[in-house]
């Protein structure tokens, strides 16, 4: 005899999906806002003028759009909680490559990287999320992650400002690869 699998839909906690929600979106904001406070330093370091810190700070945002339109084809061949994890690990490696950053060319290759994971992320954490949400909360969630994004920035803001007197930017773009792990 045949057995029927159940169609019922998997149970997932409010929490759970609140947490997902918030982590992505703070990890989003952060990768986002992390760069102004890294500015600083890496001109000096290297002695870059306004058209490299230019460069770098949208580094990330071009990896983001390669990432986003990748990620269509991504979600329909891994499905997206495969993607969301492959995701985080292209966030890490980018991260890693991005503290240890010996030159100019390795950290804006780093943050395009990173900016790849933060595009293929951000269009399938907020679907991802409305899937599984109960119907009455679903609009609840996309503001829940837009809240998440800004939230992030302003945390990657104050890492700068308290990280920032010590000179420690490395550590700075360092702290969103503990978060993601």
């Amino acid at each position: 005899m045949a057995q029927v699998e159940s169609t019922s839909p998997r149970q997932i906690s409010r929490f759970t999906l609140y947490f997902f929600g918030a982590l992505g979106g703070i990890l989003f904001g952060y990768d986002l806002g992390v760069i102004s406070g890294v500015l600083p330093f890496i001109g000096k370091l290297w002695g870059l003028d306004a058209l490299d810190k230019g460069v770098i700070t949208a580094s990330l945002s071009v990896g983001a759009i390669f990432g986003a339109l990748a990620s269509g084809r991504v979600n329909e061949r891994l499905g997206r909680r495969k993607t969301i994890m492959v995701s985080a690990v292209i966030v890490i490696i980018g991260t890693l490559g991005a503290s240890f950053a010996p030159s100019f060319s390795f950290l804006l290759i780093s943050r395009f990287v990173i900016g790849l994971g933060i595009g293929l992320s951000s269009s399938t954490v907020p679907t991802y999320l409305s899937e599984l949400a109960p119907a009455k909360v679903r609009g609840a969630m996309g503001a829940l992650n837009q809240i998440f994004i800004v939230s992030g920035i302003l945390i990657a803001f104050l890492t700068s400002y308290f990280l920032g007197p010590v000179s420690a930017w490395r550590w700075i773009v360092f702290q969103v690869s503990f978060s993601r792990l």
